[in-house]
């Protein structure tokens, strides 16, 4: 993506972006707005129109936007640190899209968010989470990461290089891949 020179509707730079089935969704272009999201016009995933489009997800914060995907054909699921959102981007419009936070569960590295059949599973602060299973834990209370019973190796995680972690899914399963113990 080229600079062109027009700061309305250039692309944004970002750390984070997906294209979802009608446009794009970049995250994370400055360090003073890493929770804010910008939305290409729908149907022209160039043209981004930042000053009325623009919107902020969570709690501003440095770490901002942690994880982000399609979740439906018409929802995107966006993940802070903290915090699990979901956008209905189903409007046409922008601001007619309907945003609420789902869960007090957040996301720690962007690459772990993975879709798996209905579901999606992604690394959070005490394991691997599934949001389904976080979206019901919000009414009953807390719960165990699916990823329970390895306890021991996410332990060994090594939080301070977690970004760099990695999760694919293959053949139903998912794969991830962390930072142990003194690796970076």
């Amino acid at each position: 993506w080229v600079d062109e020179g027009s700061a309305s509707t250039d692309v944004p730079k970002g750390e984070l972006g997906i294209w979802t089935s009608t446009q794009r969704f970049l995250v994370a272009n400055t360090a003073g707005n890493p929770q804010t999201v910008y939305p290409s016009d729908a149907g022209d995933p160039q043209t981004f129109n930042q000053s009325t489009t623009s919107f902020d997800i969570g709690e501003k914060s440095v770490t901002g936007i942690t994880g982000m995907m399609e979740f439906t054909n018409a929802e995107v699921m966006m993940f802070t640190r903290d915090e699990m959102h979901l956008l209905d981007i189903s409007a046409t419009a922008a601001t007619s899209w309907l945003r609420r936070k789902i869960a007090d569960i957040g996301c720690e590295a962007p690459r772990t968010v993975r879709l798996i059949g209905e579901d999606a599973l992604f690394l959070g602060r005490d394991g691997v989470r599934s949001v389904l299973q976080s979206a019901q834990d919000k009414k009953r209370g807390a719960s165990l990461p699916i990823s329970f019973p390895i306890q021991d190796w996410i332990d060994r995680i090594n939080w301070v290089q977690v970004k760099k972690s990695l999760a694919w899914v293959w053949s139903d399963k998912y794969f991830l891949s962390v930072p142990v113990d003194g690796a970076t």
